[in-house]
């Protein structure tokens, strides 16, 4: 049995989850966590020493239509510790934008980076 660790992190536009490929034994939990919400993954295991987890970047809040995450930061921890090396270019979806950096996953409003300002 070893430590799960991510290998890779994708976005899947048409589906519109944030798609994660591990090594080690398959993790019991992965989320994203943000201020105002928390995205649980479904987990699949690939293999003896890999596994795959898939987030989603909408949820269905009180009953209501699936929206986008809200805004903000997130965190994606794998069992409670925090993931190391994530490496997302922005990418822009319909109703979202999403990046990720280091131990952070930025959830942002679609707004093409190329017209905010400071």
């Amino acid at each position: 049995m070893t430590t799960p660790r991510v290998s890779s992190v994708r976005v899947d536009e048409e589906q519109q989850t944030l798609l994660i490929a591990g090594e080690g034994s398959a993790p019991a939990e992965v989320e994203l966590a943000g201020r105002r919400a928390v995205a649980p993954a479904r987990i699949a295991e690939d293999g003896p020493e890999a596994w795959s987890a898939v987030l989603p970047l909408r949820a269905a809040r009180w009953g209501g239509a699936e929206l986008p995450l809200p805004s903000g930061d997130y965190a994606l921890t794998i069992d409670g510790a925090p993931a190391d090396g994530l490496a997302i270019e922005t990418v822009l979806l319909d109703g979202l934008r999403v990046s990720a950096s280091d131990r952070t996953v930025r959830i942002a409003p679609p707004v093409d980076p190329a017209y905010e300002t400071a």
